[in-house]
């Protein structure tokens, strides 16, 4: 039960991370 726990927050901080980028690139992308 803890291992999936655990698990479900590494993958919610990955996609959290993967929207970060994508957005930031899509600013750049914007600006340029």
């Amino acid at each position: 039960m803890r291992f999936m726990r655990s698990r479900t927050v590494l993958l919610v901080v990955a996609a959290v991370a993967v929207l970060a980028m994508v957005g930031s690139i899509g600013l750049a992308m914007l600006a340029a």
